[in-house]
């Protein structure tokens, strides 16, 4: 029986196309319509809603892990803040304690200097005063003598001759 299906079938193949070939494409075009509408069709739709619901799930699923990591990035600036705030603060207060020691120590060297300087006054003072005194004796042992028009001594109440 397969000697007879193929012995027919070689008598109906033919290399000349006829009508028949553009029946036969449109036959096809035919199936292919009738079953977009009927198979395709649904299954291409089902298919792309199920595509949608899944790049809606990823993207769901990638919005949600944008927002974990943007609140963990905001968190750790916060805390980079503070940390470095505090930084600040720490070194502000140890300039400021630097400074203070600073001024104490300029101010205690301040004060010996006052000292220092009021003793030096004293002593200028003392010498002139010690001066004047001398000078005084002289001008008034000139005086007298100018008074009294005679000789005086400086040292004593003696005249001198």
């Amino acid at each position: 029986m397969s000697m007879v299906a193929l012995a027919l079938a070689e008598q109906s193949i033919q290399l000349i196309p006829d009508g028949t070939l553009a029946l036969d494409v449109l036959v096809v075009l035919v199936m292919v319509g009738v079953l977009n509408l009927t198979l395709y069709g649904p299954l291409n739709r089902i298919l792309d809603e199920r595509d949608r619901e899944t790049k809606g799930r990823e993207g769901r699923a990638v919005l949600a892990t944008v927002e974990m990591k943007l609140s963990q990035y905001e968190r750790r600036l916060r805390e980079s803040r503070v940390m470095a705030y505090q930084l600040v603060e720490r070194e502000r207060a140890s300039a400021l304690m630097e400074r203070e020691r600073k001024l104490r120590a300029l101010r205690g060297k301040m004060r010996e200097w006052v000292v220092e300087e009021k003793a030096l006054i004293e002593q200028q003072t003392e010498d002139v005063r010690k001066e004047l005194r001398r000078e005084l004796k002289g001008v008034a042992v000139r005086i007298s003598a100018r008074i009294l028009c005679r000789a005086i001594n400086g040292g004593g109440s003696e005249p001198t001759a």
